[in-house]
């Protein structure tokens, strides 16, 4: 006999709408499930979607700007991930391509950008030089930044830091550092946004974030189709799984989930300046 498949938990819809503020429906987990997926997280109770662009090449960014013409409440960001740095080194155009997609086109955020220094699929200073020369587009356009940041942490603030950008608004996606890299993130303005990480029951320091940061600087996202949130752990993560993040975050802070979807909401409406 083969192996029982497990049922997917049911739960009841929350009485307030969610904003999942970082998905990847360009991802080939999808493939030609991306219609069947939007259904499922309209029902979920999921409004918006900011849909990433970053990590699949410049064919990417502009898949996502198509994805938003067919689904209006998929919100795209557009830019180069830091595994695809080179890009940006290789094809001298690159920059040019990314300022004439965001002049063209209503984009939300220039992201994921960042540094990952785990993984270091391009060189570090490959990874430096990209940031830098999007962070000035950034600037140039005064559109608000999703930033990846991985065992580089240090170097990604310093990096923000020179090229004055806080008041843009940034956003350090999938937030998993402790309490004291929260506070300096914090202090320079910046929003952080919670993942399905935040409802693992080891990840403690993630959860004392969770319970003392303001609630008018966090965001929540699935980061689909990464990290699942318990209890869909093992299945590939989508944005109607974003309650359950949502709950987690309720149950640290003692308040009602809706509470979260409501103010969450409310804080990705603002920073991505996204539709009422």
């Amino acid at each position: 006999m083969g192996k029982k498949k497990r049922r997917i938990p049911r739960f009841e819809p929350l009485e307030a709408s969610l904003i999942d503020t970082h998905c990847h429906l360009l991802s080939e987990s999808f493939g030609k499930e991306v219609g069947a997926a939007v259904e499922r997280l309209r029902e979920g109770g999921v409004e918006r979607v900011v849909n990433i662009g970053a990590g699949y090449g410049l064919d990417g960014n502009r898949e996502v700007l198509r994805l938003h013409r067919t689904y209006p409440f998929l919100h795209p960001t557009i830019g180069v991930h830091p595994h695809d740095a080179h890009i940006l080194i290789d094809q001298p155009d690159a920059i040019d391509v990314l300022r004439e997609m965001a002049e063209t086109h209503p984009i939300v955020a220039f992201g994921e950008i960042g540094l990952d220094y785990y993984y270091e699929n391009a060189p570090i200073d490959v990874q430096k030089e990209a940031l830098r020369l999007q962070l000035s587009l950034a600037l140039r356009l005064g559109v608000p930044l999703v930033i990846h940041t991985r065992d580089a942490n240090e170097d990604t603030l310093d990096i923000l830091d020179r090229a004055s950008i806080w008041e843009l608004g940034v956003v350090f996606h999938c937030f998993s550092g402790d309490w004291r890299f929260a506070q300096a993130c914090l202090e320079r303005g910046a929003h952080l946004s919670l993942s399905g990480i935040v409802t693992f029951p080891r990840a403690e320091a993630l959860h004392e974030v969770a319970m003392k940061m303001p609630l008018e600087r966090m965001l929540v996202e699935t980061d689909s189709p990464f990290l699942a949130p318990v209890p869909y752990r093992g299945r590939r993560n989508e944005p109607s799984y974003l309650h359950a993040t949502v709950r987690r975050i309720a149950a640290l802070r003692e308040v009602a989930p809706e509470v979260i979807a409501r103010e969450t909401s409310d804080n990705a409406r603002r920073f991505f300046h996204l539709p009422t």
